[in-house]
């Protein structure tokens, strides 16, 4: 009988969990429809959210701007900036008389760093990058830098991050929004990957 009684107590202790566990699910689903139709439909205003994104983006332009200037300035670097933001100097001249163009494939030694002096990627490591002009995910800055070099010219490139690897980085050492410091040597320019 004693057994019977505790089956009984246990059998029903587990029907009132069960119970409550549903009716808790079912109050989580049903309070939000509480609510009145006003804060339900409560319009999101997306110019004003666009605004506050394109101003925060600017901000963040600007400080980055404002940042890479004072690496030029306390370096005493000479760079000329392009309209798009990309600044460089080829401070040594090769032997080519061709510019590369989109489509074209290049071959480059190079080094990577942080505007804090960190050295991230380097050709002395990995070997000589050879990649597509305008159509491989290598950095929009340094597709745009290639394309000012002749083969020898010797370059050094300061990308901002929107046109490095901005928001995201690259996933393993660049992090996000990360102005990038690329030093360049143009090895060769082909119209075919070798």
């Amino acid at each position: 009988m004693k057994k019977k009684g505790i089956n009984f107590i246990v059998s029903r202790w587990f029907t009132l969990v069960i119970l409550t566990t549903i009716g808790c699910n079912l109050m989580i689903l049903l309070i939000p429809s509480c609510k009145s139709s006003s804060e339900r439909t409560k319009p999101v205003d997306q110019n004003k959210q666009k605004e506050e994104l394109i101003k925060n983006q600017q901000n963040i332009v600007k400080n980055e701007s404002e940042n890479i200037d004072q690496y030029v300035k306390s370096r005493s670097l000479i760079m000329t900036t392009t309209n798009t933001g990309l600044r460089y100097n080829i401070y040594k001249s090769g032997t080519g008389n061709q510019f590369p163009s989109n489509d074209d494939w290049v071959k480059i030694n190079y080094s990577v760093s942080l505007l804090d002096g960190s050295q991230v990627y380097s050709s002395d490591s990995s070997g000589a990058l050879e990649f597509q002009v305008g159509k491989s995910d290598i950095a929009s800055g340094l597709q745009e830098g290639v394309k000012l070099m002749k083969i020898g010219d010797k370059a050094r490139f300061i990308v901002p991050s929107y046109l490095g690897y901005g928001l995201t980085g690259d996933g393993d050492q660049i992090k996000h929004y990360e102005a990038l410091v690329i030093e360049a040597e143009l090895l060769s320019i082909t119209t075919q990957k070798r």
